[in-house]
This record gives structure tokens, C-alpha cells and sequence, in this order.
């Protein structure tokens, strides 16, 4: 194959068109430009054309140097061809690969200053702000930056341990356990979107999820809650009887039924069947792993409990305790613990420790009811799995009657002693009575009293007349529940004449008013018939205006000079 057929004359004159300098080399002139391009075939069997630069046409020694360098580059081009290697497709893996490195070294730098603080603060600012309301996305940020711990917070992402994490959020948990797991669902998010772009390899918040857990169940076995010891409940129930509000009937409410927080605050108007006087409470509801929903839990309401449901449904709402700034939202599950900071009881006792602990120790102290009845109220589940599945009872009877002696208990109205199951009375429980059966009217009536004793003018004046006319003592017995259905009927009957009547006296007092009035001014004016001054106050003009028209009074005669006679009416003036 010849080489090397143009020289640095021809290169420098050529016209357009391609100029083989041999061995593949080609000078291609297209008007004022001039590129050199070798052609060749590649290991591959394709055909294909690769640059080698501008062509200098200036001078002479430009278009030989030129010429000595495209030369040189063809020749190399040459050498790697009959090494079997496409000297294009190597120069494109270098350049790729130099891409990539120069990548790596971008991403190992970044990771050096993409601490956990600010791919969290990142990803709150592109995940949280947008998607949530302000007060939320605030609290989320601030509970990373207040409890983790610098050490770590400010630490590069990608170097941050499980074990590290488990004992920062573990310390934490201890003091505020709902705050931990709070923050270790948070990091998880922050980490697993970090994995996703390549900032760490894992997610240490997923890997330390069930030893934070085992952690936390461990501390909580030797933590209990605060609780108010039980002879001192009845005290305070009579002062919670005098706070106001949703919050204040709840946690009566939860007393009452010896129910969690949740299941209070959660409760909706369907899970109450007054026929039966039950409360079921679905087992999606109830404390418990998710992935094995428990059966509904059955709480039997006493006389007080049905009382405050009756107060609560004049709110309306889904919601038997709604949120007081929304309706359509269930109370916060703070507001009891508020209402015990209120009434100065915050330190000696929880809602849980309140409604529940002291129950229980009521109830087994006392030796109240069996150790299984006394369970089954408070919706434990059984330790023995296989007592348990060979024993599905209820207690239905024993339930209930367990919650009306809870009830007459905290209300301290009675002196009766009660009397265990086996005949011996409970001496240290004496306050205790148990209802007669079917004394729901007599005790409906003492509930309304005692509220018309403690609420304002205008809910005296709405019980008084229930209390008077619809509730009236029975001498055959107690109430049914549709005799108590019809007793409201007629309380709303009662409602409806004395409001016609009072709106009826109500327009009768504003016609005697104007009537009067009308006689006043008729009378000042010279006027002797005011019910006719009265027909003629208001009248339309042709146009549809109202307007006051005054009534014809006689005049004391014209006071121009126009003649005409004191003693008559001038129509001119």
C-alpha cells in the first residue's frame, strides 16, 4: 500500500474534494475547511471514518506540520488495527472511564460532607414540607436535632452504625419512649432514601428495629404507671364532676369502663348498641400486634356511663368525644392528661394508671370479683396460650356486675356492704352497692339533679321540668327502656309548646308596644284615633319604597300672610 502521496504544497493548495495521502489517510476540502479523516475497516468488519483534526493552511510549515502529525496518527491508527483493536472504541472506554472516575471522586467527596443532619434536613425539606402542614414538618426536624446526639447527628451518613444509632435512640427511649420510636421511624425514612440514591449501603434504623422494641419491653416490665390509690378515686371523681368540658367526661367515661386512652378517644357512635347497653369495641382497635387483630372487647356500661353518652350525643359528630376546635376529629389523646394537670394530679397519677391500675387493685385487693373476671374487664390477653385456648369464656354477668360496683364505688353515694361470692363481706370496700335490678329511672333522675346542682341557670331550667314531669318516681318498678324512649318524647313535646308560647307572648308584647307608642305620638300630634294612626304608620309608594307616611292632624292655622284663617288648615302651607 503506497504511502505518504501528498506534500505540504499540495496540502496547502488543494481545492475541495478528498485528497488520499495512502495507508487510509485522507485530506477532505470543503470550501475554506479542511479536515484529515482516516478511513479503515474495523476487527469488526465496519467501514468507518475517524477525524484527526483542523488541517493549518496558512503557510507552508504549517501545512507540513500538520501533514507530520496526521501521519504519525495514522500510522499508531495502523499498529492498533493489526493488533485486532478498534482504536475508536478504546478511545471511547478511556473517555468513559475517566467519566466514571472523575463521578466517583464527585460522589466519595460529597459523602464526606453529606452528614446525617444534612441528607435529613434535605429530605425534609423535598419529602416533609411539601406533603404536610407546617406545625407537623416543624416538630419533625426538632426532634432529630434536639435528641440526637451531635457525635453522630453531624457524622457522615454513610458511616453511621446500627450499634451506634440503637444506643443514642435507647437512651433516649428511656425517658421518652414515644419520642424514640418516633425518631427511629423518621431515620428510617431519611436512611432508606439515602440507600436509594446511593449515599449508604443500608438502613441501620430497619436493623435495630426489634432490638430497640425488646429493649423497650424490657424497661416497661420494671416501669409502671403512676396510679392514684384507689380509696382516694371516689374524691377525686366528685372534683372531676365539677370540671367542664369533652375531656372531663372522657376520662369519667374511661373510668367508668376501665378502658385504654385510645379506645376512648377513638370511639364512635356505632360501637354503641344502647338496646343491650354494651359498648364493643372492635379488635383493630384494641392494643396488639396488627398482624393478629384480637376479638372485640365487650364493656357493659353502667347507669352513669349511658348518662354521659346521653349528654355527648347533643354534639353530634361521628366521634362520641370529638375534638372541640373540630368536630369531624377525635378528642387528642393529651387532653385527659391535661385535665390532670389542671387538677394538680399530674404527678400522682396517669389517665392509664387512673382508669385502670386502680381498678385493678381495687378489684384484687378487695377480692371484688375472680382474677380471670377481673382480667377479662380490663381486655387482658391470657399468658398461658394453652389456658387460653381451651378457655374462651367471657364472664359477660360477672363483667358487668364487676363495672356497677366499680361505678357505686367511685361514686361514694352509698353505704351498703358487698359481698364477695362466697358470702363474706368486704370490709375494706364497704362504700360498695350494687344496684337493684332495673333502677335506671331512679338513677337517671339523681344523675339529672346532681347535675342541675352543679351547671349553670339554663341547665336547671332544662332539667326541671324532665326532672318533674317525665321522670317521675314509679311504684310499680323501673323503667324499661321504651318507657324511657316515650318519657323523651314527651320531654321534647314539653320543649316544643313552651317555645310556641313563648314567641307568641314574645309578638304580643311588640304590638302592645307599638300600639302604645302610636298613642303617644298620635296624641301629641292632635290625633284621637290612633289605631287608624296605626294602620297608616307603614306604607309603599308607587315605586315599591318603603316608607313613613304621617298621619292627617289638624292644623292651629297658617302662620304666612297669606289670609287664610288661623282656625283652618292652610293646604298651601
Amino acid at each position: 500500500m503506497p504511502l505518504h502521496l501528498v506534500s505540504p504544497r499540495e496540502v496547502q493548495v488543494a481545492r475541495d474534494g478528498d485528497h488520499p495521502d495512502g495507508g487510509g489517510l485522507v485530506l477532505r476540502v470543503r470550501g475554506q475547511r479542511a479536515v484529515w479523516v482516516f478511513r479503515y475497516t474495523s476487527p469488526a468488519g465496519r467501514r468507518r471514518d475517524a477525524g484527526f483534526g483542523i488541517v493549518h493552511r496558512d503557510s507552508m510549515s504549517e501545512a507540513g506540520e500538520s501533514l507530520r502529525q496526521a501521519r504519525d496518527r495514522a500510522r499508531r491508527a495502523r499498529d492498533s488495527l493489526a493488533a485486532g483493536i478498534d482504536f475508536l472504541d478504546q478511545k471511547r472506554s478511556e473517555r468513559e472511564a475517566v467519566v466514571k472516575d472523575r463521578a466517583a471522586a464527585k460522589v466519595q467527596r460529597e459523602a464526606q460532607h453529606m452528614t446525617l443532619a444534612r441528607y435529613a434536613r434535605r429530605y425534609h425539606e423535598t419529602q416533609i414540607e411539601p406533603k404536610f402542614n407546617p406545625k407537623y414538618a416543624s416538630i419533625w426536624i426538632a426532634s432529630l436535632e434536639r435528641h440526637m446526639p451531635s457525635e453522630i447527628w453531624y457524622k457522615p451518613i454513610a458511616q453511621v452504625g446500627a450499634v451506634e444509632l440503637y444506643e443514642a435512640l435507647a437512651a433516649v427511649k428511656r425517658e421518652l419512649p414515644e419520642t424514640a420510636d418516633r425518631m427511629r421511624r423518621r431515620l428510617a425514612a431519611v436512611f432508606d432514601d439515602a440507600v436509594f440514591f446511593g449515599c449508604c449501603a443500608s438502613n441501620p434504623a430497619d436493623t435495630i428495629r426489634s432490638k430497640l422494641a425488646a429493649a423497650a419491653g424490657a424497661a416497661r416490665g420494671e416501669r409502671n404507671f403512676a396510679a392514684l390509690p384507689y380509696a382516694e378515686v371516689p374524691a377525686f371523681v366528685a372534683e372531676l364532676r365539677r370540671q367542664a368540658g369533652i375531656a372531663a367526661k372522657a376520662l369519667e367515661f374511661a373510668l367508668l369502663t376501665a378502658a385504654r386512652t385510645g379506645e376512648v378517644t377513638g370511639a364512635v357512635w356505632d360501637e354503641i348498641d344502647d338496646k343491650r347497653g354494651v359498648w364493643r369495641i372492635p379488635g383493630v382497635r384494641m392494643k396488639g400486634p396488627k398482624d393478629r387483630p384480637r376479638p372485640d372487647h365487650v364493656v357493659h356500661l353502667v347507669d352513669r356511663a349511658r348518662a354521659i353518652l346521653h349528654e355527648m350525643r347533643a354534639l353530634g359528630g361521628v366521634y362520641i368525644f370529638p375534638a372541640p376546635s373540630d368536630p369531624c376529629k377525635p378528642l387528642s389523646n393529651m387532653a385527659m392528661l391535661t385535665l390532670l394537670k389542671r387538677m394538680r394530679v399530674d404527678r400522682r397519677t396517669t389517665v392509664h394508671g387512673l382508669c385502670r391500675a386502680s381498678f385493678s387493685t381495687w378489684a384484687n385487693e378487695n377480692a371484688i370479683a375472680r382474677p380471670d373476671v377481673i382480667e377479662a374487664a380490663l381486655a387482658h390477653r391470657e399468658g398461658d396460650l394453652v389456658r387460653a385456648a381451651y378457655n374462651p369464656a367471657s364472664f359477660a354477668a360477672e363483667r358487668a356486675a364487676l363495672l356497677r360496683a366499680w361505678a357505686d364505688f367511685i361514686d361514694g353515694s352509698s353505704r351498703q356492704p358487698v359481698t364477695r361470692s362466697d358470702g363474706t363481706p368486704v370490709t375494706d370496700a364497704a362504700v360498695i352497692q350494687f344496684p337493684a335490678e332495673g333502677a335506671f329511672g331512679e338513677r337517671r333522675q339523681g344523675v339529672l339533679e346532681s347535675q342541675a346542682r352543679r351547671g349553670s341557670r339554663r341547665r336547671r331550667s332544662e332539667i326541671e321540668p324532665y326532672r318533674r314531669s317525665v321522670v317521675p318516681a314509679r311504684a310499680g318498678g323501673a323503667w324499661s327502656p321504651r318507657e324511657v324512649g316515650v318519657l323523651e318524647v314527651f320531654r321534647f313535646a314539653w320543649f316544643a309548646v313552651r317555645t310556641f308560647f313563648g314567641v307568641w307572648a314574645l309578638f304580643l308584647a311588640i304590638y302592645a308596644a307599638m300600639w302604645v307608642f302610636v298613642k303617644i305620638h298620635s296624641t301629641a300630634m292632635g290625633n284621637a284615633d290612633p289605631d287608624a294612626a296605626l294602620r297608616g304608620v307603614m306604607s309603599y309608594n308607587a315605586q315599591g319604597i318603603k316608607q313613613v307616611r304621617k298621619t292627617p292632624a289638624v292644623s292651629p292655622g297658617c302662620t304666612s300672610n297669606c289670609g287664610a284663617d288661623r282656625a283652618a288648615t292652610c293646604d298651601r302651607h
